[in-house]
């Protein structure tokens, strides 16, 4: 990522997620976003986006790293992909989850966008740890739908 494209993400994050977000570089040039979200029920979780040293022009995954052993209405762990509670393979026990198509992601896409995403997820998880419902009942599968 470009000093000119951290700024961008930096102030868009700063709106959204005022102090609570983490840049750090990996060695092999890979960039970490960890975001602190807190729900509408008060639960905090932590976000883990990794980006390629290409970022904005792939995809970044986001995982969820706070709460640890992440698990369904039914006890079943987040860690397998899944379309009906939009999830990818997990790393590291920690869950995957699905925030954007792929070819609907793009250079004109932002970190914020994801985050933003994310939440929404996290909210239909919610939802779904007290009615038992899968997250396709409450998020859209539109190809192009992104905050």
């Amino acid at each position: 990522m470009t000093n000119e494209r951290l700024i961008i993400e930096t102030r868009a994050l700063e709106l959204f997620f005022p102090r609570k977000y983490r840049f750090t570089k990996q060695q092999d040039a890979e960039m970490i976003l960890e975001v602190g979200v807190k729900t509408q029920s008060g639960t905090v979780y932590q976000l883990r986006i990794e980006m390629e040293a290409d970022y904005p022009s792939s995809l970044p995954k986001v995982f969820i790293i706070y709460p640890g052993n992440l698990r369904d209405y039914y006890g079943n762990d987040m860690l397998a992909v899944s379309s009906i509670m939009h999830t990818m393979q997990g790393k590291n026990g920690f869950p995957q989850i699905c925030h954007i198509w792929p070819s609907s992601w793009g250079p004109h896409r932002s970190l914020m966008q994801v985050a933003m995403k994310a939440r929404i997820w996290l909210e239909a998880f919610e939802a779904h740890k007290i009615t038992g419902k899968l997250l396709n009942l409450y998020l859209p599968e539109n190809k192009n739908t992104i905050i």
